[in-house]
């Protein structure tokens, strides 16, 4: 069901950087330079990325996935600015191109494939969970305490270097096939029991 991982993860591992150099070449707008983070979400960028190669969709997603690309959604604050903008257009010919829906309403959070949830929206983020639970929809966070909320990635800083974590059980109810190697390399988390 999934290419061999060492070759997957040769190709996967170096992108984040392939994605900083290209970026950073491409944007050197004082927008994209000035925030204090946007090297952070830049990596984070080329993780969420990377992480399409290791998810499957179910069926039923995955004709409009082929047909359109996935719809890389984000609710709340947009700590990213025109990062995944940028990214979506290297993308633009690849197989799995992302189309990128900034500040989506609660309303049409069924239509995503990858939902980015930020720390504003933590408030708000079991009536998110219940929006999209009966949709193949991966949820990503990278605020503390999200994974176990129910959340199925959640970034986390270690020692200066980006990790995550993973709620197995959310990603399972959502339909989502997850490969071993992708949670061989995160830490997984117990989630609270989800409604």
């Amino acid at each position: 069901m999934f290419e061999s991982f060492s070759m997957k993860f040769i190709r996967a591992s170096t992108f984040p950087l392939i994605v900083l150099l290209s970026i950073s070449v491409f944007c050197l707008a004082p927008s994209f330079a000035a925030g204090p983070d946007s090297r952070e979400y830049v990596l984070k960028a080329g993780y969420i990325y990377n992480f399409t190669k290791f998810i499957k969709w179910p069926d039923r997603a995955n004709g409009e996935i082929e047909k359109k690309g996935l719809n890389l959604c984000s609710a709340g604050e947009d700590p990213f600015g025109n990062i995944l903008s940028k990214l979506a257009q290297k993308l633009k010919k690849k197989k799995n191109k992302l189309l990128i829906i900034p500040r989506v309403s609660i309303k049409k959070m069924a239509q995503c494939h990858i939902l980015f949830v930020s720390q504003s929206e933590e408030s708000r983020l079991d009536q998110i969970l219940f929006r999209v639970k009966e949709y193949p929809v991966l949820v990503i966070g990278d605020t503390p305490g999200y994974a176990e909320k129910g959340v199925g990635i959640n970034f986390y800083l270690q020692k200066n270097k980006i990790r995550f974590e993973i709620n197995r059980e959310a990603l399972k109810k959502a339909g989502l096939a997850v490969s071993s190697e992708l949670l061989n390399l995160g830490r997984i988390v117990p989630g609270r029991k989800m409604r």
